[in-house]
Parts: C-alpha cells; sequence; structure tokens
C-alpha cells in the first residue's frame, strides 16, 4: 500500500479546542512511498483520521520533541508539524 506526504503550506487551527482535523492544515500533495513507513520512522505519529478521504493523517515531527513534555499532545503536534503522511484505510462497506 502506497502513502502520500502532504507538504504544509499553511497552519490555520481556529480553536485549540477542537478535534484534530485535516482541515488544520493548507498542504499540497508531495511524493508517494510505502505505508510501511509508519512502522519504522518514529518521527511519525497519528494526528487523525479523515472520514472525508478515507485516510489517517500522521504529522512528522521534530526528533527531539518529548511528548511527556507536552501537556496537549495535538496542540504540540499541530504546533512542531514539518508534513503530513496520510495513509489510506478501508472503509467497511464499501
Amino acid at each position: 500500500m502506497l502513502a502520500q506526504y502532504l507538504r504544509l503550506d499553511a497552519k490555520h487551527r481556529r480553536m485549540t479546542g477542537l478535534h484534530a482535523s485535516l482541515a488544520d492544515f493548507s498542504v499540497t500533495p508531495s511524493e508517494e512511498v510505502s505505508a510501511d513507513i509508519i512502522c519504522t520512522d518514529p518521527s511519525l505519529s497519528l494526528y487523525c483520521l479523515d472520514r472525508a478521504t478515507s485516510r489517517a493523517v500522521f504529522v512528522e515531527l521534530p526528533p527531539e520533541l518529548d511528548f511527556a513534555e507536552a501537556p496537549f499532545v495535538y496542540q504540540a503536534q499541530y504546533r512542531r508539524a514539518r508534513r503530513l503522511l496520510a495513509v489510506p484505510f478501508p472503509v467497511k462497506g464499501a
């Protein structure tokens, strides 16, 4: 299965209390890679599931980010995201 990196063009989360969403970012599709990368790259962490496109969206973070130091994981992911990785997931009944 192939995954696709998404280049971050802009960040525009309106309210920090809302759930994480792909809509928090403006993105441009970039290179495709094997989805196996999510098992081998520790800089990737799950940000959200995008039902509209049936993709799991991961953020690529700097290696020095320590979630134990972040009071709110999603805020840390949003603020420190370098790029995104979108991985398709099967839709039940499709």
